[in-house]
């Protein structure tokens, strides 16, 4: 709806100040999550997704440091 009206804003070349409406733009995004909740299935998914970042964690430090020590030794 705020894609609509700001479409139809920046078609009328009016002189009216859009720029609050960048904000709900961002709220475009999470209009995947509506399909999560009434998707039983798709909620199991996104919850154990959620729960495996902190594990993740030390997956991605140990990469990190592999990139340093292989950066370090490249120059």
């Amino acid at each position: 709806m705020f894609s609509i009206l700001n479409w139809i804003l920046e078609g009328s070349k009016s002189n009216v100040n859009m720029n609050f409406l960048r904000g709900f733009r961002a709220l475009r995004a999470l209009r995947p999550l509506r399909m999560v909740s009434k998707n039983e299935g798709m909620k199991v998914v996104v919850n154990s997704l959620l729960k495996s970042i902190p594990a993740l964690i030390n997956v991605i430090l140990i990469t990190l440091l592999f990139l340093l020590i292989f950066g370090i030794l490249g120059v």
